[in-house]
């Protein structure tokens, strides 16, 4: 992939600050003199630009999707509900990378299964889900 497009006194270029460049001084002979055509070249330009620098919403959309899992992690705690058992809840998203025992803040058999790579917690009292968050 494309850093820069240019240095210039030890200033790199990027290519969508190059395009951006161009096209708003394209914009800037259109509104001078109303041409035409350099309005249509400042308007592919801007574009032009726009895509290199922030990408379609096509491809945004696939990025947000495979964010909402971390690298090394097994699943999603999308996956859980209030509810499950503690056996289904490790069936779906593995060991937990730490257990905290909750029974001073939440009562006798309160324990939260944390899963770091998820950036979720999982609430049980008794065994049973009451909280995904």
């Amino acid at each position: 992939m494309i850093d820069y497009a240019f240095t210039i006194r030890g200033v790199h270029i990027d290519v969508a600050a190059l395009a951006a460049i161009v096209g708003t001084a394209a914009w800037l002979v259109a509104l001078c003199f109303r041409r035409r055509k350099a309005m249509l070249f400042g308007t592919a330009a801007l574009a032009f630009g726009w895509i290199i620098a922030f990408g379609t919403p096509l491809r945004e959309k696939k990025l947000t999707a495979e964010a909402a899992i971390l690298p090394g992690a097994t699943a999603s705690c999308a996956s859980i509900h209030a509810g499950m058992t503690g056996a289904e809840v490790r069936a779906a998203t593995g060991k937990p990378d730490e257990v905290r025992n909750e029974e001073a803040i939440r009562g006798p058999g309160s324990a939260a299964w944390i899963y770091k790579g998820s950036r979720c917690a999982v609430h049980l009292t008794d065994d049973k889900v009451e909280l995904v968050e």
